[in-house]
This record gives structure tokens, C-alpha cells and sequence, in this order.
């Protein structure tokens, strides 16, 4: 696990991230001027949340490092299994990538290691903007049956849309007997109306 964050990509790319003496998340990029995860250099940062998390994800990781330990022996085995495991850590959730948003108006993408972010969300916390996360995919309802088992389905009502409800036939009725008390229906359209509430049961 990576134990130092690292810039991967815009402005400071490859520059390590560690504690410096003062308690600052600092930038280091060889012999370049690099500012300070710090409240005066920083504008804003946030979070980016990955759409999955979890899941098969330490399966992969696992068996990622062991095919490139195999790959390639030695050193070079090592680094490989190591580059998947930060692959994979940053996709799971004990690394975070990071936007900030730097006071000078550039940007960088970072990845911090567990510690190092909550260090950062402690330091930059009115720095923070806030994330949405995913929302997870919606899957549209399964078609209907088709068959004996679909017909048995449809008489049975099972997957089907529940028909609008209807308008309450007695308080309709009482509405059409007042009408026809005040003389504005006659007893015939009184009389086919009901028929027709009565219906629709």
C-alpha cells in the first residue's frame, strides 16, 4: 500500500505528497517551487468517488499482483504488483483521488492514501466542496412471461399496471340525484347515468 500521495495528473504531476515539519500535506517535485495542501494555497478541493467500490475489486487485486510478480520477476515484478495494488486501492476506497483547485488558478488530480486525505479534510475542510455520489443504475422492469405462464400471469393480474382509480359511484350518484332534484337532469338521463357509473364497477 502506497504510503505517500502522489499528483497524477495536471499541474505538479509526479510530485510525492507527504507531512513536511510543520504539520502541512507538502508537494515535493525534485527541485520545483511546489505549493502546500494548505488553507492559503488552496481555493477548493474535492473528492472524486469512484462508481463502484468494493465488491470483486480485492479478488482482481489479488490476482493482479500475482500475475505480474510472475510477468516479470524480480524488481520489476515487484513495482508492477505494487502499480496494481494502487490501482486497485484507489478503486476500493483505502486511497482517495482528489481535485484541488489551487489559489493561483491551476488544478490538480491527486491520490492520498487513507491517512493523508483525512489529515487534509480536517486541514481544508471549509476548502471542501461537496460530492454527490453515484447513483446507482437503474434496470428496467423485467419484460412480461410469455406463454401459458404469461396468460395465467395476465388473468391473474400479476405484473400489470393497476388500472387508474375510479371516482367514488356513490358520491357520483348523489351528485346526478341532486342535479335531477333541482330539475337540471330528467329522470331518463338521471337514469342512464347511473347506469353508466354503475357500469364502469
Amino acid at each position: 500500500m502506497a504510503f505517500f500521495g502522489k499528483v497524477v495528473g495536471g499541474h505538479y504531476v509526479n510530485a510525492t505528497i507527504d507531512t513536511n515539519r510543520k504539520g502541512e500535506l507538502a508537494l515535493n517535485l525534485g527541485f520545483k517551487k511546489t505549493p502546500n495542501l494548505t488553507a492559503e494555497q488552496v481555493a477548493s478541493w474535492e473528492e472524486i468517488i469512484p462508481e463502484s467500490r468494493g465488491g470483486a475489486m480485492g479478488a482482481v487485486s489479488k490476482a493482479g499482483q500475482a500475475f505480474a510478480r510472475v510477468a516479470l520477476p524480480g524488481s520489476a515484478g515487484k513495482a508492477a504488483s505494487a502499480a496494481v495494488e494502487s490501482a486497485v486501492d484507489s478503486a476500493t476506497g483505502s486511497s482517495h483521488t482528489v481535485r484541488v483547485d489551487w489559489a493561483d488558478g491551476k488544478q490538480s488530480l491527486i491520490h492520498l492514501p487513507d491517512k493523508h486525505f483525512q489529515h487534509m479534510a480536517i486541514l481544508l475542510k471549509d476548502r471542501r466542496i461537496a460530492t454527490a455520489t453515484p447513483s446507482p443504475p437503474t434496470t428496467p422492469p423485467p419484460p412480461p412471461p410469455s406463454g401459458v405462464v404469461g396468460t395465467i400471469a395476465k388473468l391473474a393480474g400479476v405484473g400489470q399496471p393497476a388500472p387508474p382509480p375510479l371516482p367514488d359511484v356513490t358520491e357520483q350518484i348523489a351528485k346526478l340525484g341532486a342535479l335531477r332534484d333541482q330539475g337540471i337532469l330528467t329522470e331518463e338521463e338521471f337514469a342512464a347515468k347511473k347506469a353508466e357509473l354503475l357500469g364502469r364497477i
